[in-house]
């Protein structure tokens, strides 16, 4: 029973998806540059690249707001469509932003599914588990995505304690699916030497890059 329920929200919420990417997809067609406003955590400012990375790898102009806050007057300078990512957004709030002349699709972990004509505001629920992961089933909706993409996703996955070659679950484990199909990564088997020193991704990455930096 809970399996087909958790179906049912999948299918409901791909709907939601496709949805908002059409209605972003024609607003962006028509004014050829969108705003991303984002709240300043690593898991906004992972999703949010994502989206740049495709918006500006298509040919589209993008701007980019990162704040703790946004308010009417930065709503109003904004760059019709915009994509709000990872702020917390009330009932109330969503009345204020249905309220402007613009496309607006919000990205969040908090609230409800809800949309109208030209705004809808998607959280993380059922099989999506982060922000991210919502980011990329929806521009999936537009476009084939840039390997970029792929990398930037898995590397949130890791800075939000799951564990890429784990057992992921929902949209995660189909990403990584397509990542390792498409041989965007590679797994490989293999065993450990106990002696080498430990790092993290962001250690190892870290120091790849020193010597370029």
């Amino acid at each position: 029973m809970s399996s087909t329920l958790n179906g049912i929200v999948a299918s409901e919420i791909q709907k939601r998806i496709g949805l908002a990417s059409s209605i972003f997809y024609k607003s962006l067609e028509e004014s050829k540059a969108t705003s991303i406003l984002v709240f300043p955590t690593i898991e906004s400012v992972y999703a949010a690249s994502i989206i740049f990375n495709e918006i500006v790898e298509n040919g589209y102009k993008c701007k980019v707001r990162i704040s703790p806050n946004i308010d009417e007057s930065v709503l109003k300078e904004a760059l019709d469509p915009i994509i709000i990512v990872g702020y917390p957004i009330s009932q109330e709030y969503f009345k204020e932003i249905q309220s402007l002349d613009k496309s607006v699709i919000a990205f969040t972990r908090y609230g409800k599914i809800r949309f109208t004509k030209n705004s809808v505001l998607l959280c993380t629920e059922g099989p999506y588990n982060t922000i991210p992961s919502l980011a990329m089933k929806f521009l999936k909706e537009l476009w084939d995505l840039n390997p970029l993409s792929y990398v930037a996703h898995i590397m949130s996955n890791i800075s939000l304690g799951l564990d890429f070659k784990g057992d992921l679950s929902g949209v995660e484990s189909e990403i990584r699916s397509e990542a390792v199909k498409s041989k965007i990564v590679i797994e490989e088997l293999g065993f450990k030497f106990s002696n080498p020193k430990y790092k993290t991704a962001f250690q190892a990455l870290h120091d790849t890059l020193n010597p370029y930096l």
